[in-house]
């Protein structure tokens, strides 16, 4: 999980939090559905850094670092005793990998980045929409029962 998210779920956590928090203090029930709006606005940003472009620059960096390590691998091939042939197959192999597992991850990523996206969208425009009834309903619960 990128910063980007962990700072996009965890202050949506908190503004729906202090928006609950708020409610129950002031007994009115706009507060979470104004939180409900900020998360919204937390969605629009976090939509905005666009990281699958940025995840994009990715596979160019590491083929630079794979041009530059090339001949480092070589030299690890040729340090196990392995034969110029073999030792090229074996950078091959290894360069080969390295790709493999950069796109897997990559694709991980940019699909992990589009669901927080979609969730904070989701939810803040669900609370937005409709966290006022649900805390009114729940303040009303609660002068019923005290």
């Amino acid at each position: 999980m990128t910063t980007y998210e962990r700072i996009a779920i965890i202050s949506s956590a908190g503004l729906l939090l202090i928006g609950i928090e708020a409610d129950v203090v002031c007994h009115a029930g706009h507060w979470f559905a104004r939180s409900g709006a900020l998360v919204t606005v937390v969605a629009i940003l976090f939509a905005a850094l666009d990281l699958k472009d940025r995840l994009s620059s990715v596979p160019a960096w590491v083929e630079t670092q794979l041009l530059r390590s090339r001949d480092a691998i070589r030299q690890m091939g040729k340090t196990g005793g392995l034969d110029d042939a073999t030792c090229e197959t074996f950078v091959d192999k290894v360069v080969s990998e390295v790709r493999k597992d950069v796109q897997c991850e990559l694709r991980k990523a940019s699909g992990r980045a589009l669901l927080v996206e979609l969730i904070l969208f989701i939810v803040g425009t669900i609370v937005w929409g409709f966290g006022d009834l649900a805390t009114d309903l729940f303040i009303a619960s609660k002068s019923l029962c005290g």
